[in-house]
């Protein structure tokens, strides 16, 4: 039988092989050719198809040497005509040989299916740029040769686009956001100025870092050296202590609008709590008020620079040695003490002498100092703070958009001090002040002015 090269025949149908007569009957036992060619003639195609291809040192249905034809033997004839047919070959002749195709080449057939993936692989990419062709605006997708010259500076890229979305967000921002520089590392070389850290709030925040530094309620606790929270503390009681005091002027008048024939036990608290609202108001409370006001100020400025200011005269040069160091620090300490001891003398004797007078004097008299005493509190910590915080706010503002204040900030640069804003700990105090000097010097420098003789306080 001939076969094609890569073929593989399969399994043969299983067909009863004819009697042992009918070949014996076409068969002489002379052996002839002629007599074989004749008995083989009369067998049908399939049966002769089903006879299994045997050999020397070959077993019946092998399928390794079933491609392989062997001139059989009358013998060998006889012995596969009367063999019995295996399980597999008489289902195979059973089903009519339906299982398996004659004929197909399976290198044709894997062909086949890699053409028809090829052929899903289009249609998808032509799915996936179909956008792209229905809008010619709309640039296609990258293709990978677009990123052969990038692929080695991908972060480079990444970070470049991450830099313009922040400049462009910067932009909406305050001034010192806008400028302030763009990458880390030039970033820490060149920071913001410290004493313009100002320039990176809103407008609400920087009012409330202004109404937060002109209250003294507020201020006792701020993060600074000198004075020390404890200084400030009694500074603060100190000007409570004085307006009191001064309010108990109102005790040489009498009081308007009421009747000071009264006795003051049958007058209960929250009479003489409300006579303070509903008593008339004339204008010598209001020039009372802001007379305390002032003077309490002042009594603290003074007791402020005479014992709580750690400063050198501008004419002293600075001390070199450490002996003459802690020196110093010893008689500002002493200073120090000493003012603790004022404040509290004053914040102590003030307050008594004030009810002392009040008591030998007629009832609704004190109702009048208190209101004058509540209205210096009302002013010193709301009305002053607020319109300080106004103006402070207003003209930071207009500095930072335009320079006609510029000479105003000059002049008066504790407009732009929030030294404390920020401050946790006292190593950062003492590095923003250390910063806030060395930049000043440079800033002297760059522009030309002398320095000699001059004293570089941070505030």
């Amino acid at each position: 039988m001939l076969t094609l090269p890569g073929f593989v025949p399969p399994s043969q149908p299983c067909v009863e092989p004819p009697p042992h007569d009918a070949l014996s009957d076409g068969i002489d036992s002379s052996g002839d050719a002629s007599s074989l060619a004749e008995g083989a003639d009369q067998l049908d195609s399939i049966a002769l198809l089903a006879l299994p291809v045997q050999g020397p040192g070959s077993e019946p249905g092998s399928p390794r040497l079933a491609a392989v034809t062997v001139p059989p033997s009358p013998t060998s004839m006889q012995q596969g005509a009367s063999a019995p047919c295996s399980p597999s070959q008489q289902q195979l002749a059973s089903t009519g040989g339906a299982g398996a195709k004659w004929g197909v080449d399976e290198t044709n057939e894997r062909w086949q299916d890699v053409q028809q993936k090829l052929r899903l692989q289009k249609l998808a990419q032509e799915l996936r740029f179909e956008s792209s062709r229905e809008h010619p605006g709309i640039r296609e997708f990258v293709r990978p040769h677009e990123l052969s010259s990038q692929a080695n500076n991908w972060d480079r890229q990444l970070d470049n686009v991450t830099l313009k979305v922040e400049k462009s967000q910067k932009q909406a921002k305050s001034l010192g956001h806008r400028a302030e520089l763009s990458q880390d590392d030039l970033r820490v070389i060149f920071p913001i100025v410290q004493r313009l850290q100002w320039t990176k709030w809103s407008k609400l925040e920087m009012f409330w870092h202004a109404l937060s530094r002109a209250r003294p309620s507020q201020v006792m606790y701020k993060n600074m050296a000198s004075p020390t929270k404890r200084d400030r503390c009694w500074l603060h009681c100190l000007y409570m202590a004085v307006v009191l005091l001064l309010s108990s002027g109102m005790l040489l008048q009498a009081a308007p609008g009421v009747t000071e024939d009264v006795t003051a036990l049958d007058r209960a608290v929250w009479t003489l709590v409300a006579e303070v609202v509903t008593m008339p108001w004339d204008s010598q409370a209001v020039i009372l008020a802001l007379f305390a006001d002032v003077v309490a100020r002042f009594l603290c400025f003074l007791c402020k620079v005479l014992f709580f200011t750690c400063r050198l005269p501008t004419s002293q040069p600075p001390l070199d040695n450490d002996e003459a160091r802690k020196d110093q620090l010893k008689v500002w300490h002493e200073l120090a003490i000493t003012g603790v001891w004022v404040c509290a003398t004053g914040a102590i004797v003030a307050p008594a002498i004030t009810v002392l007078m009040c008591a030998v004097s007629p009832q609704p008299r004190a109702s009048s100092v208190a209101r004058v005493f509540v209205m210096s509190l009302c002013l010193s910590h709301w009305v002053y703070p607020l319109c300080s915080a106004v103006f402070t706010t207003a003209a930071l503002t207009i500095a930072s958009q335009s320079g006609v204040i510029d000479g105003l900030l000059s002049a008066c640069p504790v407009i732009m001090d929030f030294l404390s804003v920020g401050v946790q700990t006292p190593q950062f105090l003492a590095w923003r002040v250390q910063r806030i000097c060395s930049e000043l010097d440079t800033m002297r420098r760059v522009y030309h002015q002398e320095t000699s003789g001059m004293h570089v306080t941070p505030s």
